[in-house]
């Protein structure tokens, strides 16, 4: 199969990896969940989507053994580096306050889609979690269109399918 290529006349505007985000605050962290209006679970429900992984919040206490392991392995990075004659590691990243807990912390909605609606459209593949390692997935953004396309990450037998 050959690379995707736009129709004669047509201008590629951009080209951008695109996926459903991930979790990063540590209750949701690596997670994603599909939901509707009424905040229900709606993976199951989705048209064509093979089965997917089934996320929980963290427990209180797996989240304080998380953020424990976290603490312990920046102090060692941070006296590795001085230990290395380093003045040291700056600012140590942090995720920061959330401006929507119930979106961010408490839960983390990557499609919030009710039924008949077009968000329940998008493809599977956009989930890193469903789709295999060496797939990825791009948004093209034309002067007509929008096209997402599924491509294998791979030079000598390289394709791309559009989704």
């Amino acid at each position: 199969m050959e690379r995707w290529r736009p129709d004669p006349g047509e201008r590629v505007l951009a080209r951008v990896p695109v996926t459903f985000a991930t979790g990063a605050a540590t209750p949701v962290s690596g997670r994603r969940w599909f939901r509707d209006a009424d905040r229900c679970d709606i993976q199951r429900e989705l048209p064509g989507w093979p089965a997917g992984p089934t996320y929980t919040v963290r427990s209180k206490t797996n989240r304080l053994a998380r953020g424990v392991g976290r603490t312990a392995l920046a102090l060692v990075v941070i006296g590795i580096a001085a230990a290395l004659g380093g003045t040291g590691v700056g600012n140590v990243g942090t995720l920061g306050r959330s401006d929507g807990p119930e979106n961010e912390v408490d839960d983390f909605p990557v499609m919030c889609a009710s039924p008949g609606t077009l968000a329940r459209t998008l493809p599977w593949q956009l989930d890193p979690a469903r789709r295999p390692d060496t797939d990825r997935t791009h948004a093209v953004v034309t002067d007509r269109r929008l096209v997402l396309i599924s491509m294998l990450d791979d030079d000598d037998e390289p394709w791309e399918e559009v989704l």
